[in-house]
C-alpha cells in the first residue's frame, strides 16, 4: 500500500521522481533567491533526462511480448506497476539470503510456467542466494539485476554513479530482457 507516506521506492517511477525535483527546487530557491535560474536550469536539465528515461520504459513495455516480472524478495516495484501496467510476482516469503522451500520453489515454478519466464530479478544491493537457488531448482535460466535503489553499491559508487545511470545501466537492459521486448 502506498498511501502512507512517501514509499522510499518511488524512484521506479521517473514521473514521482520529477515531482520530488520541483519540491527540491523550490526548497533551494525559497533559502537562497539568488541562485534560483541555477536551480530552475538543473531542474529542468533533469526533468528531460526523466522524461527521455519515462518514454524509453515506455517504449519498452509497449513493445514487450510479456508482462510480468518476478522477483526473488519483496516487492519494491508498486510504483512501477502502477505507472507502466507491468505485472510484478514477488516471492514475499522468500528473503535474499534464506534457502527457499519447497512450497516457494513450487510457486516460483508456477508463475515461471504460466507465464513463460526466462529470468529471476533479485537486487544487486541484497544476497542474491535465494535467486540463484530458485534459478537452479526451476526452469528459469538466469538471476537478472532490478534494483529499488534503496543505496548503491561500492561499484556503482566508485564510478561515481546516480540515479540516471543505476536505471540505464542495471534497469533498463533488465526490465528490456525480462519483457522480451
Amino acid at each position: 500500500d502506498h498511501s502512507g507516506g512517501m514509499d522510499p521506492h518511488f524512484w521506479m517511477d521517473p514521473l514521482r521522481v520529477k515531482e520530488a525535483v520541483g519540491n527540491v527546487r523550490r526548497g533551494l530557491t525559497e533559502v537562497d533567491a539568488e541562485d534560483a535560474d541555477v536551480y530552475a536550469e538543473n531542474a529542468e536539465t533533469f526533468n528531460g533526462h526523466l522524461d527521455d528515461l519515462h518514454e524509453r520504459i515506455e517504449t519498452i513495455v509497449a513493445d514487450a511480448s510479456n508482462d510480468v516480472i518476478l522477483i526473488a524478495g519483496h516487492d519494491s516495484f508498486g510504483y512501477f506497476s502502477d505507472r507502466y501496467g507491468v505485472r510484478i510476482e514477488a516471492l514475499t516469503s522468500v528473503s535474499p539470503d534464506d534457502i527457499p522451500t519447497p512450497r516457494d520453489i513450487e510457486a516460483a515454478q508456477e508463475v515461471i510456467s504460466t507465464h513463460d519466464l526466462r529470468y529471476i530479478c533479485a537486487d544487486p544491493l541484497e544476497s542474491q542466494a535465494a535467486a540463484e537457488q530458485l534459478v537452479a531448482e526451476t526452469d528459469a535460466e538466469e538471476v537478472l539485476p532490478l534494483t529499488a535503489m534503496p543505496g548503491l553499491t561500492d561499484e556503482w559508487a566508485g564510478d561515481e554513479w546516480g540515479y540516471l545511470d543505476v536505471m540505464e545501466n542495471v534497469n533498463l537492459p533488465t526490465i528490456e530482457r525480462v519483457l522480451n521486448a
